[in-house]
């Protein structure tokens, strides 16, 4: 509908700005969660942030550049752990109704 210069320009966007940050704020909210079990009664260093952020940016630029074949294993693992933490919480939540503990539950369903 409108050619393909704003096609060119939008693919441009995604791939030079869109993309890259959105890497990078997964990766800083990554590292943070990760820091605060360690940092868990301190202010956590920003350095460490930083560190602890490229380091799965870098691994996986590792990887894909070593072998493309290993990125589509990586994320055939990743996908199933998380497929398998969803599973867990579900049987978790659904043992902890079946127990009895509505606890929870009840400041939920609480209207207002």
């Amino acid at each position: 509908m409108l050619g393909d210069f704003p096609a060119f320009l939008y693919l441009w966007v995604q791939v030079v700005i869109l993309t890259p940050v959105a890497m990078i704020v997964l990766s800083l909210t990554f590292a943070n969660y990760m820091l605060e079990t360690i940092f868990y009664q301190c202010v956590i260093p920003q350095g460490a942030v930083r560190l602890i952020a490229a380091l799965p940016i870098c691994s996986l630029t590792f990887i894909n550049c070593r072998n493309v074949q290993w990125v589509t294993h990586l994320q055939g693992v990743f996908t199933a752990a998380k497929v398998f933490a969803i599973i867990l919480i579900i049987v978790g939540s659904v043992y902890h109704l079946y127990k009895g503990t509505w606890r929870y539950w009840s400041e939920t369903l609480v209207p207002g």
